[in-house]
C-alpha cells in the first residue's frame, strides 16, 4: 500500500460521519510478490540494481521467499463505508516513491 493511499483513507475516515465499523483494511486489495516488486523497481528509469533468486537459504541475503505468502486483505468495508478507492498501483507507487527519494537526495536532506 502506498503511503498516499493510506493517508487518503485516513482522511476519508475522519471526514465520514461516524463509521459503521471499528476496523478497516487499508490496502490495494491485491498482493504483489517480492519478485513483482523488485521487477517493477528495476523498470524505473535511473534505478539500477541486480537481484538473483537463490534456492539455498544459506546463500540468501534476504530470508524471505519471493512468492506470495498470503491472500490479499479485503477492502470492501473501506470502499463502501468510507468511499476509499486506492489510487496507486504497484508501478505508480514505486515511481512516486523513487521521484520523492530523488528529491530528498537532490536537496541534501539525507546524510
Amino acid at each position: 500500500t502506498f503511503a498516499m493511499d493510506t493517508a487518503s483513507c485516513l482522511v476519508a475516515g475522519l471526514e465520514t460521519p461516524p463509521p459503521i465499523s471499528r476496523l478497516y483494511n487499508v490496502t490495494r486489495g491485491i498482493n504483489s510478490s517480492l519478485r513483482e516488486i523488485l521487477s517493477a523497481i528495476q523498470k524505473v528509469p535511473g534505478v539500477d540494481f541486480e537481484w538473483e533468486e537463490v534456492r539455498n537459504a544459506e546463500e540468501a541475503d534476504f530470508p524471505e521467499s519471493v512468492g506470495i505468502r498470503r491472500g490479499p486483505l479485503n477492502i470492501e468495508k473501506a470502499r463502501s463505508e468510507l468511499g476509499f478507492t486506492p489510487q496507486y498501483d504497484l508501478k505508480r507507487g514505486i515511481r512516486a516513491y523513487v521521484d520523492w527519494w530523488k528529491g530528498v537526495m537532490e536537496k541534501g536532506l539525507w546524510p
